[in-house]
C-alpha cells in the first residue's frame, strides 16, 4: 500500500479559511465603499450640471437673437460666480456663440463625448484631457427667434482634484485591507489553536489507550458540544473493546482448562499403558477410552468453529416455513433412547408456525432438550411449550424440574465454557458451549434466549423469535452457507 501524502493540519485549514473569508469580506466592503463614493460624486455632478444646463437653456430660449443671448447678464453671472463650472454655446456649424473663460478644454471634451455617443441630449460623460478630468453634460436647445435656431449647450465641471482624492482613498482602502488580513492571520492562528485544544486533548487521551490500559476514557464533561457525541461514541467503543478483551481472556482461560482435561486423560492413559507390556484386550480398552476423548475434542472444536462463524455476523440462513410440532417431534425422536434410559418423560404442548433455518432451529432445540434431560431427576417430566402471538412471533419454552440454577449464575449461563458447577465436576459431559451456541443461533434469527430458574422447582429456557419480515415469502431462501452445522449435537451446558 502506498503511503498517503501528509494532510494539511486542521489548524492550518481553519486559519487559512478564516483569513480567506475575512479577505473576501474586506475586499467586498472596499468595493462597496468605492462604488458608493463614486455614485455619490456622480449624483452630485449630475444634479449640479443639470441645474446649470437648465439655467443656460432658459437664457437661450428667452433670447430673440444670438447677440441678445451674448449680452444677457445672467450668463455673465454664471461665468463670475461659478469658477469650477464651465459652459459653452455652439451653433449648428460648430462655431462658438458664448463660453466661459476655460471653455476651450470643455469644448474638446464635449466633442469627444458627442463623437463617442452620436447624440447630445442630456449626455453625461467623464473625459480625460492630459492631466485634467472633466465631467461633461451635453444638451440641445432652440433659440427664441422665429427660426428656432438650434444650439448645443455644453456644461462641464473640472473634477481633477476629486479624482486625485478618490485615488488616494482607494490606496488607503487597499492598505487597510492588507493590514486587516495580516492581523487576522496573526490573531486567527492562536484562536484556532485554542478552539482545537479539546480535540488535541482527546487525541492525546485516545493515544494513551492500549491493551494494558483499556480503562482509559475520553472526557465528556467540559468539552465543546460538537465533540461530546464523538467522545461518547469513542467511550462506548472502548467499553465494547474492553468487554471483548475480558471475554477473550476468559475464553482463552476456559478453553485451556477444557482442552487440558481430555489431553491430560489421553496422556495419562498412554503413559500408564506404556509402562509395561499389555494384552490386546487392554490395548483395545485404552484405544476405546481414547476415542471417547477424541470425540469430545472433536465436538468442542466443531462448537467453537460454529460460534466463530456465527460471531462473524455473516452467517447466511436457509429460512423456511416450519411447523414447530413436527420439528420438536423430530428432535425428540433422537432422544427417545436417552429419555427411556434416564426414566424421564417429555411432552409437547401448543402449536406454532415459524419462519427459520431448520438445521439451526433443530440444533438449538437439541441443545436445550439434552441439557434438560441431563438435569432432570428420574421420574420427572420435561415440557416443551409452543406459542404464537398475533403478530407472527413465536415463543418456545423448554422447562424441566430439578435442583435448579443459582440466581448469581443466571446472568452468565450463556457465556462460553461457563458451568453453574464452579468446581466443574461435570466438565467431562460436554464442552460448555451448548447455551452459547443457542444464543448465537437466536441472534442470527434476530431473536433472544432467556433463562428462568426456581431452585428446587423448575428451570426454563425461552426462545423468542421475532415476527417474519413483511417482504419474506415462504419460498424465499437466503444465500448458501459454506457448511451447515450438525443438526443434532448434544452439548449439555451447565
Amino acid at each position: 500500500m502506498r503511503p498517503s501524502k501528509a494532510a494539511i493540519s486542521l489548524t492550518a485549514r481553519l486559519t487559512v479559511g478564516f483569513v480567506a473569508l475575512l479577505a473576501v469580506a474586506h475586499v467586498g466592503i472596499c468595493v462597496y465603499l468605492d462604488y458608493t463614493l463614486q455614485a455619490e460624486f456622480l449624483g452630485v455632478d449630475r444634479r449640479e450640471l443639470s441645474n446649470q444646463a437648465l439655467f443656460v437653456r432658459r437664457v437661450v430660449a428667452d433670447g430673440r437673437s444670438l447677440r441678445e443671448v451674448q449680452a444677457d447678464p445672467r450668463l455673465l453671472e454664471v461665468r463670475d460666480l461659478h469658477p469650477r463650472l464651465s459652459f459653452a454655446l455652439r451653433d449648428a456649424q460648430g462655431r462658438m456663440v458664448e463660453s466661459s473663460y476655460n471653455a476651450g478644454s470643455l469644448i474638446d471634451a464635449a466633442a469627444a463625448a458627442k463623437s463617442a455617443s452620436g447624440r447630445a441630449s442630456d449626455l453625461l460623460r467623464t473625459v480625460v484631457r492630459g492631466e485634467r478630468v472633466w465631467r461633461v453634460l451635453l444638451s440641445e436647445v432652440s433659440l427664441g427667434d422665429e427660426a428656432r435656431t438650434p444650439l448645443a449647450v455644453v456644461v462641464g465641471v473640472d473634477v481633477t482634484e476629486r479624482e486625485y482624492f478618490v485615488r488616494r482613498y482607494r490606496s488607503r482602502l487597499a492598505i487597510a485591507a492588507v493590514v486587516a488580513v495580516a492581523a487576522a492571520g496573526l490573531v486567527g492562528l492562536p484562536l484556532v489553536r485554542t478552539a482545537l485544544a479539546p480535540l488535541t486533548l482527546m487525541a492525546r487521551r485516545a493515544g494513551a489507550v492500549s491493551a494494558a490500559r483499556l480503562g482509559e476514557r475520553l472526557p465528556e464533561e467540559g468539552v465543546p458540544r460538537e465533540l461530546q457525541g464523538l467522545s461518547a461514541a469513542f467511550n462506548q467503543t472502548l467499553e465494547r473493546l474492553e468487554d471483548s478483551f475480558r471475554r477473550l481472556s476468559q475464553f482463552s482461560s476456559d478453553l485451556a482448562h477444557d482442552l487440558r482435561t481430555p489431553i491430560g486423560n489421553l496422556m495419562g492413559e498412554a503413559q500408564v499403558t506404556l509402562r509395561r507390556a499389555r494384552t490386546a484386550g487392554e490395548y483395545q480398552a485404552v484405544l476405546a477410552s481414547a476415542v471417547e476423548e477424541y470425540e469430545r475434542l472433536n465436538r468442542m472444536i466443531e462448537d467453537m468453529l460454529f460460534l466463530a462463524r456465527a460471531d462473524n455476523a455473516q452467517a447466511a440462513l436457509h429460512r423456511a416455513a416450519l411447523e414447530m410440532g413436527a420439528e420438536v417431534d423430530r428432535v425428540v425422536e433422537y432422544y427417545e433412547g436417552l429419555l427411556a434410559e434416564r426414566g424421564v418423560a417429555l411432552k409437547v404442548v401448543g402449536k406454532a408456525a415459524l419462519w427459520a433455518d431448520p438445521d439451526l432451529l433443530r440444533r438449538a432445540l437439541s441443545n436445550l432438550i439434552s441439557n434438560a434431560i441431563a438435569h432432570t431427576p428420574a421420574g420427572g417430566e420435561i415440557e416443551v411449550a409452543l406459542a404464537q402471538d398475533k403478530d407472527g412471533g413465536v415463543r418456545i419454552e423448554v422447562s424441566n424440574p430439578g435442583a435448579g440454577i443459582p440466581a448469581e449464575a443466571l446472568p452468565h449461563l450463556f457465556d462460553r465454557f461457563f458451568r453453574a458447577d464452579a468446581a466443574r465436576a461435570n466438565s467431562d459431559k460436554g464442552s460448555g458451549l451448548g447455551l452459547a451456541i443457542v444464543q448465537s443461533i437466536m441472534r442470527l434469527h434476530g431473536g433472544s434466549v432467556t433463562a428462568h430458574s426456581v431452585p428446587g422447582e423448575r428451570t426454563s429456557f425461552v426462545l423468542d423469535f421475532p415476527q417474519p419480515p413483511a417482504s419474506g415469502g415462504l419460498g424465499v431462501q437466503s444465500p448458501e452457507r459454506d457448511s451447515a452445522p450438525p443438526m443434532l449435537a448434544r452439548s449439555p451446558s451447565p
